[in-house]
């Protein structure tokens, strides 16, 4: 597939990171409150975030002249905003209504970039780093722009996203080249293409480990994850939030938070792999599809373009048990449920102890259950491997 043909799925030489460091800074001093806030957030939300925003006059968005200026101010309006909601004093202290001064510019933004107004995977990670120099896929290279806490718990975690997608980069243009490959009976292009996806399902699973080594749990749970927090499926924001347009209009919106579920490189190995996630009583198949709209759209669009060609898992299953392009794709479908109990392993550790330690809630930022979701996804990744 040629390099015009993949950006156009928003693909570039980083995967599905932007081909460069995210913008640090606008060059038009005009947006800076919205930068002093968002860079403050460590500070402010101790001693009173909402009256910052309150302060903050109302920005025209007409300055943002290009899809990289409107990133930038979807992250850190993203950021206030959930630092809003979430940053009362009290841990019960929810705000329901989002002011004009942040509500307008926020959606206006959203509607450009074609995502929702809440904090979404491209928010925190995709969007929100730097690399000091040498390796991309390495987290220690890798820091965080905007934060809530400023602590390197939360950098980490973020930034262990950051590092498998760019480690998952070199590998999506294979796939896409190798999915005329599987119309075409060529066995021997689609081993090779399984086996590159297997050694990086692999390395993606030792990323995944790497997250104990600087992301505490216990800050994890108390400081960082309240923040990720959607406004759907909360029991403390039945409703809800508010987004205030002024002069009387606005609308209440129920939408999910940020999640790991809304990166789309799993999602593209499952469309590539023929994974099937069936709904359930906790409709794990639709989740998925849900998570699609939290995407960015040249994504969103190369996951319905690779589910639309795929035919891997068909011809791989067609053939004997013993044929080496079935073993190849087994081992693949191996691999992608083991990545799977690394991440309900996580899930364990981040978020059930703590919360029985503290008797919080197991609900996840997107407002499901999370060890719950990935047990069906792992039990449908192994159907996979198994009959058709």
């Amino acid at each position: 597939m040629s390099l015009s043909t993949l950006a156009d799925f928003g693909i570039t030489a980083q995967g599905l990171l932007p081909s460069n460091d995210t913008l640090h800074f606008l060059p038009d001093p005009y947006y800076k409150p919205w930068d002093i806030i968002a860079l403050s957030l460590p500070e402010l939300i101790p001693k009173g975030i909402r009256k910052a925003v309150h302060q903050l006059q109302e920005l025209s968005t007409d300055r943002l002249t290009s899809e990289e200026h409107n990133r930038w101010a979807y992250v850190r309006l993203a950021f206030i905003t959930q630092a809003y909601i979430w940053g009362g004093e009290q841990s019960d202290d929810v705000q329901t209504h989002l002011p004009p001064q942040l509500a307008i510019p926020f959606i206006q933004v959203s509607r450009r970039l074609d995502l929702p107004p809440v904090i979404t995977y491209a928010a925190t990670c995709l969007w929100n780093f730097k690399c000091d120099g040498g390796d991309i896929t390495k987290p220690e290279t890798i820091k965080s722009l905007v934060t809530f806490t400023g602590e390197e718990s939360e950098s980490w975690f973020f930034g262990i996203s950051v590092a498998i997608e760019a480690r998952g980069a070199h590998t999506i243009p294979v796939l896409m080249d190798s999915l005329a490959a599987a119309e075409r009976d060529c066995h021997e292009q689609l081993i090779s293409t399984l086996g590159c996806l297997r050694r990086c399902i692999e390395d993606l699973i030792h990323l995944l480990e790497r997250m104990y080594e600087k992301c505490d749990a216990t800050t994890f749970y108390h400081k960082i994850r309240p923040f990720l927090a959607g406004s759907k499926g909360m029991e403390r924001l039945p409703n809800g939030v508010f987004y205030d347009e002024g002069d009387g209009k606005g609308e209440w919106k129920q939408l999910r938070g940020g999640s790991n579920g809304q990166s789309t490189l799993l999602q593209l190995f499952d469309k590539f792999l023929g994974i099937r996630h069936e709904s359930n009583e906790d409709d794990t198949a639709g989740f998925h599809e849900e998570m699609k709209q939290y995407m960015p759209s040249p994504h969103r669009r190369l996951l319905v373009e690779v589910e639309r060609k795929s035919t891997v898992r068909e011809l791989a299953m067609s053939l004997p048990i013993t044929h080496e392009l079935r073993v190849s794709y087994k081992s693949v479908i191996d691999a992608m449920s083991q990545l799977r109990g690394r991440h309900m392993n996580l899930v364990a550790r981040y978020i059930i102890v703590p919360s029985n330690k503290s008797q919080g809630s197991t609900i996840g930022t997107a407002g499901t259950s999370p060890m719950l979701f990935l047990r069906q996804t792992r039990k449908s990744t192994v159907i996979a491997g198994t009959c058709l």
